[in-house]
């Protein structure tokens, strides 16, 4: 789980490029804008929820099925991506450290200031 604020630089492949305060104009990190939310970052990072408490593995999968629907419908649906590189945002959200040189975030919390 992380949380942060900087500038877009641009939009590519379905992610924002954030330059992260202070600013230097350089990509610090991706937030994920879609359309395509297939991983399971937003339940992996949530303590309460447990594999064991699940029936079966297709059970626990569903989680991130529907975290990821609400992300996308409620977080970033909402997001003009014409309009939004240039601005400032402030995030809440969760990441799988896979490549620390390319961090991709799936925010659960996503504002726009002006």
């Amino acid at each position: 789980i992380t949380r942060g604020e900087g500038q877009v630089l641009a939009v590519e492949s379905g992610n924002m490029l954030v330059d992260l305060a202070p600013p230097d104009g350089q990509k610090d990190v991706s937030v994920r804008l879609g359309p395509a939310f297939t991983g399971t970052e937003v339940r992996d990072a949530l303590e309460f929820i447990k594999f064991n408490d699940f029936k079966n593995v297709l059970e626990y999968a569903a989680v991130s099925t529907q975290l990821n629907t609400r992300v996308r419908t409620t977080v970033v649906s909402v997001i003009d991506r014409d309009t939004i590189p240039g601005k400032q945002i402030a995030f809440y959200g969760a990441f799988a450290l896979k490549d620390p040189a390319n961090i991709v975030i799936v925010p659960v919390i996503l504002e726009v200031r002006d």
